[in-house]
């Protein structure tokens, strides 16, 4: 066999070595449906592994109960959980002994409801904001990584453990003040009700058509 043929196949064993799973673009969905993802086929949701990963967000994906990320014995180079645009994880997020790293890009969110943990050689990469309303847990050996490269934000509602660096830049007392519709968000669980008041809401039949008149008393930061 030439060296030319066994190189092009360890290139392509190395490129195919990690599984390359994507959220659609601009896309608003379930982490769950398998409309939400490339390809038509969703990511496990639990001991998350290599068949489902390197893993990207590209558009707003919610995740209702909790995301597990499972030992795969990874490392610097991966793989890893890109989030470039948005996800919300309606429960806790864990990341066991050398699961995937996880990477907030620059206009990345990312917000558990519940905790986070992170074990051992996890590396935390963030870039954007990341809300945590519950604790932040390290594993006590200190291995984790925190980074906030380009200035990224951190706001944990509960206790930063096992991690100096991640609480030093805890700023939870600040997400009021700098993002008040996040707060907002989080303090109502995710479902926030509608920043009106109605004095009445009325269903009519016509024909094969629905028809809808309200009238309100209040609106507060409300268009059309």
């Amino acid at each position: 066999m030439s060296r030319l043929l066994i190189g092009v196949i360890l290139f392509l064993s190395f490129q195919t070595s990690f599984s390359q799973k994507t959220s659609k673009n601009n896309f608003t969905g379930a982490w769950e449906s398998a409309a939400s993802w490339v390809g038509g086929v969703a990511p496990a949701n639990f001991d998350i592994g290599a068949a489902d990963l390197d893993l990207t967000i590209n558009g707003y994906i919610t995740r209702t109960g909790n995301l597990t990320f499972a030992n795969i014995n990874a490392d610097a180079s991966g793989p890893n959980l890109f989030i470039n645009d948005t996800l919300v994880i309606n429960g806790s997020a864990t990341f066991e002994n050398k699961a995937a790293n996880l990477v907030l890009g620059p206009n990345a969110v990312f917000i558990v409801f519940g905790d986070f943990s992170a074990t051992n050689k996890v590396t935390v990469q963030n870039g954007g904001i990341f809300v945590v309303a519950g604790d932040m847990n390290f594993s006590a050996s200190g291995q984790d990584e925190y980074e906030n490269p380009g200035g990224g934000e951190l706001f944990v509602g509960g206790t930063v453990s096992g991690n100096t660096d991640a609480g030093g830049d805890n700023d939870w007392g600040n997400l009021d003040d700098l993002y008040p519709d996040i707060s907002d968000f989080v303090q109502c669980g995710g479902a926030c009700s509608l920043p009106i008041r109605l004095l009445f809401f009325e269903s009519h039949l016509l024909g094969e058509s629905i028809e809808l008149r309200w009238a309100t008393t209040m609106e507060e930061n409300f268009d059309k």
